[in-house]
């Protein structure tokens, strides 16, 4: 399938079964709310309610706080994606899943999923930043050293381009290895054994991946953005015209997290249901595994398939078959 088939696919799947996918996804959408609601009453704000609306670098420790919450929920979420996965390939083998059955064969193998997320989380994010803020700083201390861009202008966008590196670094290296749960939920590999399988699996769909995840990404914040807009403009009708004095910011807060938590887990599957089509997809194209599933449902043995990328030679025996009896011929 071509990449709008497969999001139009994966879509419908998801409307169709969403609320056996989402029961799935409720225990990292409560743990990342307690983890948002923590930092608001604790860490970030202390006691205060609201924070001061005049400071001046308030934008930049939003910015901050989303990015911190971003790679924490990069974390988090792929520990159940193979519920998700195993709820979704059942459907469509015909073998169907409870929630509860998924989420219990994920913890089964937790130990084995963490260490891969573990694994695509360091590639993805440590090495590109360390080496991001490693040319950054070289490149402070050489225009320390050198002086060669005294008001700064040429040093600023330099940092900029190299941000910007950074972030699609990150993205490629997150395609190469978006397959590695999956092939450990489906395959039952393990470890650098996932992520090798994954990088040679990927080739030819790393850009898929990435269309995948931005469209969800956006998809999802646009949708979030609406609803905090509708939330807040009814809490301030109930306020200021109705004059219901409960309806203050503690309410407003405690009703906007309480929608995040459902919130999270309703949209929580729709990328990992996308990306197990994108997955299935590649072994398809690339190892006839349509074919293997066929064979499995008549009884008939399934030969071990040679891993994506690589080529299997054949017997020289069966290059150049021998002479053949006076009479007969080679079929």
């Amino acid at each position: 399938m071509k990449l709008g088939e497969i999001l139009d696919q994966g879509f419908s799947f998801y409307r169709k079964n969403i609320w056996n996918l989402a029961g799935t996804t409720v225990l990292p959408a409560l743990i990342m709310t307690s983890l948002q609601v923590v930092n608001l009453t604790w860490i970030h704000l202390g006691h205060r309610i609201v924070q001061p609306a005049d400071r001046s670098d308030a934008w930049v420790m939003s910015f901050m706080v989303w990015l911190i919450f971003s790679h924490i929920s990069a974390f988090v979420h792929p520990l159940f994606f193979p519920a998700v996965i195993k709820v979704t390939t059942g459907i469509l083998f015909d073998e169907p899943t409870s929630a509860m059955a998924a989420l219990r064969f994920t913890a089964r193998r937790w130990h084995s999923y963490l260490w891969i997320d573990v694994l695509k989380n360091a590639a993805q994010t440590l090495l590109p930043y360390a080496l991001g803020f490693g040319l950054i700083a070289s490149l402070y201390f050489a225009d320390e050293s050198f002086h060669f861009d005294p008001e700064g202008n040429a040093t600023g966008f330099i940092v900029l381009l190299i941000i910007f590196a950074v972030a699609v670094v990150s993205l490629w290296i997150g395609a190469c290895m978006a397959f590695a749960i999956p092939a450990a939920t489906v395959e039952g590999t393990k470890g650098f054994k996932a992520i090798r399988r994954s990088w040679r699996l990927s080739k030819g769909a790393r850009f898929q991946v990435f269309v995948t995840w931005m469209t969800t990404f956006f998809l999802v914040m646009f949708l979030w953005l609406a609803i905090g807009f509708i939330v807040r403009s009814v809490e301030s009708f109930l306020y200021d015209t109705l004059h219901l004095h409960f309806v203050n910011q503690k309410f407003y807060l405690v009703s906007i997290y309480t929608l995040a938590a459902a919130y999270g887990a309703v949209t929580g599957p729709i990328y990992p249901v996308i990306l197990v089509l994108i997955y299935l997809n590649q072994r398809v194209r690339k190892e006839g595994y349509d074919v293997e599933r066929m064979m499995e449902a008549a009884g008939l043995a399934v030969p071990v398939p040679e891993p994506a990328g690589e080529t299997v030679r054949e017997p020289a025996a069966a290059q150049a078959p021998g002479p053949q009896p006076a009479g007969e011929s080679i079929a």
